[in-house]
């Protein structure tokens, strides 16, 4: 019997080579990857809780901590920004961007995540941004394109609690695992760099009382005027009340002096702030004598503190019916303050008056 030897290609006995120790080998001898993979996991605190003040005499008086709740919206989009930096010379300025990627994923089952990252061996910080908005292919609030200086763009939009933003960051050691090993997980707890403040005023029917004094008198006159003695109805009468509508005025919600308007992701702090920051609200029936101004989100730090706010109402004509003291507002991370007085009732004198028409630049004299 005559035995032939099979030659073959060099080419083709390094494919075969190649698939034994694809279907044979690869669980007894693993061998080490150039990359490894981590799973990143998102975890959000959403929690706000109440923070109750009144302001009366032109005094700001803490009344007390409320209720906490869950600040989580079930509708919309969170855009999610990850960047990976190496450890080695990171600052409060920054440093090297390993990899970087933005995905966008609807909330209607919530905001935590987790994500598959691959990256060669080495020590890394991973910096994670969240934000919301109303629905796919809006212009997110803030520009997050550099995470030394987040910073709120386009004209200030308050009144909305899409505003609402997340931020975490966490560390990773990537040493090479042999190529069967599960991945580890990097959990990262998402947490708010922001207070919200809302000013609820508490006299709605002594406004309602007013606004009719004031219709009935400019009634007179121009009745008076066309030779008429006839008179409306009383502002007593509950059908003229109910023709108030007080959806129809214009609240002018102002910060006095500075408001921060960037946030630096690495110091974890505010960064920057303006001048002559304000944005056009409505009055928000909460009951037959409350109603709401106005909210708003701030950027802050870990501690306490304030911005400076001043409230003014107009009628559907653009006359200015009530403005309110400046007052300074406390602000605390994951806090919702809470001021009510009697803001309707009240007419400041002097203080800052803001013309929103103006265009040109803002200058503050200290």
């Amino acid at each position: 019997m005559v035995r032939r030897l099979l030659r073959l290609p060099v080419a083709v006995l390094t494919v075969l080579v190649q698939l034994v120790a694809l279907t044979g080998c690869v669980h007894e001898f693993p061998v080490e990857s150039e990359t490894e993979a981590f799973c990143l996991k998102l975890v959000f605190d959403t929690d706000m809780t109440i923070w109750e003040h009144t302001y009366k005499d032109h005094t700001l008086t803490e009344v007390g901590l409320g209720e906490t709740y869950d600040n989580m919206l079930s509708r919309g989009e969170m855009r999610y920004t990850v960047r990976v930096y190496s450890s080695e010379g990171l600052s409060r300025a920054g440093g090297d961007v390993v990899q970087e990627f933005v995905c966008t994923e609807n909330v209607a089952q919530g905001y935590d995540r987790e994500i598959m990252i691959e990256l060669p061996q080495g020590d890394y910080t991973v910096a994670v941004w969240a934000d919301l908005t109303e629905r796919q292919g809006l212009t997110p609030f803030y520009d997050a394109s550099d995470f030394s200086g987040i910073f709120l763009q386009d004209d200030h939009v308050g009144n909305t609690d899409f505003r609402d933003a997340f931020r975490g960051s966490g560390e990773v050691s990537l040493k090479g695992k042999v190529t069967e090993s599960a991945p580890d997980t990097l959990t990262v707890e998402m947490q708010r760099p922001l207070a919200k403040i809302e000013l609820i005023t508490d006299d709605v029917s002594e406004f309602i009382v007013k606004e009719i004094a004031r219709a009935e008198a400019r009634a007179r006159a121009e009745a008076l005027a066309r030779g008429e003695t006839e008179t409306s109805k009383s502002s007593d009468d509950p059908t003229t009340q109910s023709r108030v509508d007080i959806s129809n005025y214009r609240v002018e919600f102002r910060y006095v002096g500075y408001m921060p308007y960037s946030f630096n992701f690495f110091a974890d702090k505010p960064k920057d702030s303006k001048v002559g920051v304000l944005f056009d609200s409505s009055l928000d029936r909460l009951s037959e004598n409350e109603a709401s101004l106005g909210f708003d989100y701030v950027f802050v730090n870990g501690s306490q503190s304030y911005v400076t706010v001043q409230m003014a109402v107009f009628d559907n004509e653009g006359t200015q019916l009530s403005l309110t003291d400046q007052i300074m507002v406390p602000t605390l991370r994951n806090r919702h303050t809470v001021l009510r007085g009697m803001f309707l009732m009240q007419n400041a004198s002097g203080g800052v008056s803001i013309d929103n028409k103006y265009a040109g630049d803002w200058n503050l004299y200290i």
